[in-house]
This record gives structure tokens, C-alpha cells and sequence, in this order.
């Protein structure tokens, strides 16, 4: 098989490195196909009944416990490991609670229809802190940015509001018309300097969270609604962003579309994406981030489908709802679930514990990679002895030999005879082509 291979050249190094790709995400595909029928026997949970219906779900940091905010405005606790639970009622009376966030270990956020945010102690199940009138409209999402201790929430009016949970005050930035629909998804960087939301408005946005929150309170946005200082706004898409997540490292920002699509910008270009995947029937709701090149998607048509990006590749299905839309995708605390909710009373629970990295696929995909560098690696010295180029070896030679012509003054008179008459075979060359881009497998 691998005689049959052809020389690494320049035409086909692209391949080479989309032969990598490609055979880690068949490693990957076969975890899938394997670990799927043996989730089935595991003795997990498969789904969570709620009195009513789930409009968004959070785990807890480090224990089997899940928050469901639900459509009468309650909030429900579930120890999906004793099968108990707990419920809060009146919590927002007459309206809904769309999203909750565990902030921490014994503290609860749910944000209501109603336009309020309660801060809850798990502990004794009342409210810590709550601001009755946090938006004048809906809030539809939430995010916790554990970096700065702040809290985002976004409502149905487009709406930006960041909360410093320790100080208990009022919001310390308020972003009025960075965008003009109802806010779908958050996300921030590593070091939680820049935060991301995506929107109806068919935008992007980017807030600069160092410069607003060092300013005083109040709207950051003109009246025309255009980017400034403290935030950044891509083009009208002309297809509404439903969910947001950052990936290669803080390098790329993937957004799900109304219409299928998955559209990836490069960080700090914020103007137009710079690649589109599509692939999905329907509207991408929710997205997962399962490591820098792979995501899960929850659609409109029921799938929850792991993807890969750049390369795209669609490496399988691990979950359906039976033709009901997938509004939210979370992890468990210890990632080896993915809870879910769509439009009816059941939280669904998904073992995922294939995608993590034990020990046992870890062996396989570097016993994999190493194979693909080795022959890389003997491919590439063949097509250089091939074309005529000095081996790293030849020159360590050439190096051996001048050490002994300093001990031997004839040699080293012979050798600078040889020197001026082939000057061109005495000069090293530069790295090839070749050498340069696969020097780091």
C-alpha cells in the first residue's frame, strides 16, 4: 500500500494533508457507529419530565443536577442521578422563564419573558438577588462570562446588557441599538475580552467588554445604530443568525442560519464571513462546541448532527427528536451527556461519552497520525534524493568531513581544490518547499 503512494510534490501536498483529515474523521465516524449501540446499555438517564415546557436548561458545574426554566414561569431542579427534583414557583408569575445559567456552585440565574433576572441560592431555593426591570422587552437569552464575573443578556428587541453579579448594582453597560431584532445566542474568547452575540437582524456583533466596562453606564450604540469603539457589526446576512460559537482556537467564529447554512468568520474580521458550509435541510437552533474542529448542531428537522469544519465533513447523527425542532444543546459537568429541549415537556439527555478523549481512541488516532507523518516523512527524502537535494544527513556528513580535513593538511588541501572547482555543490541549500510544510508532523 504504500509503495503505491506518490512522491510528496507540490501538486499534491494539499492532498496529503486532506488524506490526514480524512482519515481522523473516519477514526472518529467509527467511534460513533461503535459507542452509539453501546450507549444504549449504559444504565444513564434518556430524558427528564417537567410539568411544563422547557424553554431553557442548564447543568451544574460539578454535580448530576439540571435547571429547566419553564413556559408558566417556573424553574425545576433535577438530580438526574436519584431521579428527584425540586420546583420554584411564581418565579416570574404570568410570563416565562426562557433562560437560566448555573453562575456557580449553589447560584442560579433565570431570566424571564417578563423582562427580570433572579439570581437564586440552590442552597435555601430563594432569590439572592433580582432586578425586576432588567429589559423593557423579553429576554430571550443569557450567558455567563466566568472570566469577568458578568453576566449578558439579550432580549427580543436586540438588546445588550452586561451585570456584575458580585456588586449587586444596576447593569454596567447597556448596548441599545447595536442590533435591531432579538438576540439568539452569546459567546466570548478564552480570556473573556470580547463578546460575541448573534442575531435576527440577520448580524453579527463583537463588544470590546475591556473598554465598556471601565466606562460609565449607560446606551453605547448611536443613534443610527453603527459600530463604534466598543463594538463591532458584520453585514446584513441576508439570512437570520440563530446560534453562535467560537473555534480553532479563537481563530474562527461559526454562526447557524435560518436557512441550513453554517457561516464561519476569521476573528477580528467582523464585516463579512469567509466561508459557508452547507449541508442542512433546516435551520441551525443550537450550536456545541466539542473541540476546535468539531461541533454539534441541533435543527429544525429533530437532528443532532456532529460536524466537523474546515475541512467540512458531516461525521454522524447522535440524536433525533422525532421531527421537532432542537431549540438548545448543553453539556453535563463532566461531558459525557448533552441535554436538549424542544417543544414539548422532555428534556432529553444524550450519552455522548464517544467523543471524549480516553485512552483507548487517543492510542488509535495518534497510532493513525503517526503512520500518515512516517510516510510523509519517507516520502518527502525520497522525492528530495529524486530532484537532487542534500538530506539533513548529507550535510551532517560534509560537517563530519570538514572536522577531519582540519586534522589532515593534505586532505584539506584537496578539499579546497575541490572547493573552487564545484563551488555550487559545497553551498547549502535552503529548506525545500516540501520540507517547510511538513516540518511540523
Amino acid at each position: 500500500m504504500r509503495s503505491c503512494r506518490p512522491p510528496i510534490t507540490p501538486k499534491n501536498k494539499n492532498r496529503e494533508f486532506s488524506t490526514t483529515c480524512i482519515l481522523k474523521s473516519k477514526v472518529i465516524k467509527q467511534y460513533i457507529e461503535r459507542r452509539g449501540m453501546a450507549a444504549e446499555q449504559q444504565d444513564l438517564p434518556e430524558q427528564i419530565a417537567c410539568k411544563a415546557q422547557p424553554l431553557g436548561i442548564s447543568f451544574h458545574p460539578s454535580l448530576n443536577l439540571l435547571s429547566a426554566g419553564l413556559v408558566d414561569g417556573s424553574v425545576e431542579l433535577h438530580n438526574y442521578g436519584s431521579s428527584t427534583k425540586h420546583r420554584i414557583k411564581a418565579l416570574h408569575p404570568g410570563a416565562s422563564s426562557r433562560s437560566t445559567n448555573f453562575l456557580s456552585d449553589d447560584k442560579l440565574l433565570s431570566a424571564g419573558s417578563d423582562g427580570s433576572i433572579h439570581i437564586l441560592d440552590t442552597n435555601s431555593m430563594k432569590a439572592q438577588l433580582s432586578f425586576s426591570k432588567a429589559h423593557e422587552s423579553p429576554i430571550n437569552r443569557t450567558f455567563a462570562i466566568h472570566q469577568k464575573n458578568l453576566i449578558a443578556s439579550g432580549d427580543d428587541e436586540g438588546v445588550v446588557k452586561l451585570w456584575d453579579v458580585r456588586s449587586g448594582s444596576s447593569c454596567v453597560a447597556s448596548f441599545e441599538n447595536a442590533q435591531s431584532d432579538f438576540i439568539s445566542g452569546f459567546a466570548c474568547n478564552d480570556d473573556g475580552s470580547t463578546l460575541l452575540s448573534s442575531s435576527g437582524d440577520c448580524t453579527l456583533c463583537a463588544f470590546d467588554l475591556r473598554a465598556a466596562t471601565t466606562q460609565n453606564t449607560g446606551d453605547h450604540s448611536d443613534s443610527m445604530g453603527q459600530s463604534n469603539s466598543l463594538f463591532r457589526r458584520s453585514d446584513d446576512q441576508e439570512d437570520e443568525l440563530l446560534s453562535v460559537v467560537v473555534i480553532k482556537n479563537g481563530k474562527k467564529v461559526v454562526c447557524g442560519t435560518q436557512e441550513g447554512i453554517l457561516c464561519v468568520w476569521s476573528w477580528g474580521t467582523w464585516g463579512d464571513q469567509g466561508h459557508r458550509m452547507k449541508g442542512h435541510p433546516q435551520s441551525i437552533d443550537a450550536l456545541l462546541k466539542v473541540d476546535e474542529d468539531t461541533i454539534i448542531t441541533g435543527s429544525s428537522d429533530g437532528l443532532l448532527r456532529v460536524v466537523q469544519l474546515m475541512p467540512d465533513k458531516l461525521l454522524g447523527v447522535i440524536g433525533d427528536h422525532e421531527g421537532f425542532p432542537c431549540e438548545e444543546l448543553r453539556w453535563s459537568h463532566d461531558r459525557r451527556m448533552i441535554g436538549s429541549i424542544s417543544h414539548d415537556e422532555i428534556v432529553r439527555l444524550w450519552d455522548v461519552s464517544f467523543l471524549i478523549d480516553d485512552e483507548d481512541e487517543d492510542e488509535d488516532v495518534m497510532e493513525t497520525e503517526n503512520e500518515i507523518s512516517n510516510m510523509v516523512t519517507q516520502n518527502v527524502r525520497k522525492t528530495n534524493i529524486d530532484v537532487g537535494v542534500d538530506s539533513d544527513d548529507e550535510w551532517e556528513d560534509v560537517d563530519d568531513d570538514n572536522n577531519d580535513m582540519n586534522s589532515d593538511s593534505s586532505d584539506e588541501d584537496s578539499d579546497e581544490d575541490s572547493f573552487d572547482k564545484n563551488p555550487k555543490k559545497n553551498v547549502r541549500k535552503f529548506m525545500s518547499e516540501n520540507e517547510r510544510f511538513f516540518q511540523d508532523l
